[in-house]
């Protein structure tokens, strides 16, 4: 992905990243990486998408615990790197 990301910033393209993040990923330090990487790429707008229990998940349980959802947020208070976040977290 750091090829594409360097290749559309080449070309003049605008990048914007957006991830999904399972409890998993958060949990385990995912995020951290992440955002580091995007700090690394110099990506200026990341989408972050809370899991919901619709389509291909319908009926499973994957949606966010508060405790995740506290997790996530320490990451980007966290964190000095500051793109222009967007997320759906409720």
């Amino acid at each position: 992905m750091e090829n594409a990301v360097k290749n559309c910033k080449e070309a003049g393209l605008f990048v914007s990243i957006n991830i999904c993040p399972g409890r998993e990923y958060i949990v385990s330090g995912g995020m951290n990486y992440f955002m580091e990487l995007m700090r690394r790429w110099e990506v200026p707008v990341v989408n972050i998408l809370e899991p919901r229990a619709v389509g291909h998940f319908a009926g499973q349980d994957v949606e966010l615990r508060e405790a995740e959802k506290r997790f996530w947020t320490n990451v980007f208070t966290g964190t000095t790197f500051r793109p222009l976040l967007t997320t759906t977290l409720y």
